[in-house]
């Protein structure tokens, strides 16, 4: 009796084991979904505004040096004199000439940065104001 009774459990449990059918791979994972949006506008920042102090120029010739110099110690004053042969001032001209053109083309990168960056922000609105 006892073979019997393990005979039929035997007998059961391997026909029910049997019967579950079990999928040995797991499962597939969800498909991704893809959201396409406008980036957002990337702004360079720009270089502060360039306010300058006024500055006079007085040009003097050597005669009036002398007299300058002397109604300025007359009056208590201190006399500082900055003086420029021909060749520095051209170079000092030079200098600012290419003070200006770096500015100019720093600016020029600045905004090329700008459109460059906000290009396919400006292609999606674009596109997405177009008539159809």
């Amino acid at each position: 009796m006892k073979k019997i009774l393990i005979g039929c459990v035997l007998a059961f449990g391997l026909s029910g084991c049997a019967s579950l059918k079990i999928d040995p791979s797991p499962p597939a994972p969800p498909a991704p979904t893809v959201v396409i949006s406008a980036a957002p506008a990337v702004v360079a920042p720009q270089p502060d505004k360039l306010t300058l102090a006024p500055v006079q120029w007085h040009v003097y010739n050597a005669a009036d040096l002398k007299k300058l110099s002397d109604s300025m110690v007359a009056s208590g004053g201190n006399v500082v004199i900055f003086t420029l042969d021909e060749s520095d001032y051209k170079n000092l001209q030079d200098n600012l000439v290419g003070i200006d053109k770096f500015i100019q083309q720093q600016n020029a990168i600045v905004d090329f940065l700008n459109k460059a960056a906000n290009a396919p922000a400006q292609a999606a609105a674009d596109s997405s104001t177009v008539k159809k």
